[in-house]
Order: C-alpha cells, then structure tokens, then sequence
C-alpha cells in the first residue's frame, strides 16, 4: 500500500469516528453508551457502542480487543467515569 492510499484510510478512519462520536452524543439518549479503546500502536482512539467482540483500530488496523475500554465522557447519561471491563 502507498503512502497515500494509507493517509487516505487514516482520514477516513478519523473521520467516521468523529461523525460515529456526534451521532451516539445527539442521538443517542440515556440508554445509549460509547466506549473507547486507545491503540499502543498508533495512539488513536477507536469508538464503538459495544464494549464486547473483536476490536481493531480504526486507523492502523491494530488488534486492540485485549486493550482495557473505556466510556467516553460527556455522554447524555450523565457518567463522566470508566467503565473497565
């Protein structure tokens, strides 16, 4: 893969976690929940509305399931903590 071929994936990565993030954030109501795992590799966050499964980083396709997650902060539930596993 060239080197622009990879900026491309890693905007694009970075992009569609933003908009996944607004969407949980606005939408989401109190039930709703976002985790995040941050990958050693890369140092990025990945965001997902589960904590359970096979995680790989959204920008360098790390394999993060073993990583702690956490919940992100700010959401409409109010919790502003972590929620380890």
């Amino acid at each position: 893969m060239d080197l622009t071929a990879l900026i491309l994936i890693t905007i694009l990565a970075m992009l569609f976690g933003a908009y996944l993030k607004d969407v949980i954030d606005n939408n989401g109501g109190d039930n709703k929940k976002l985790y995040k795992k941050k990958c050693p590799e890369c140092g990025q966050y990945s965001y997902s509305v589960s904590k359970e499964g096979i995680w790989r980083c959204s920008v360098c396709g790390e394999d993060i399931s073993d990583i702690e997650v956490e919940r992100e902060r700010g959401n409409n539930n109010g919790i502003t903590g972590s929620d380890r596993r």
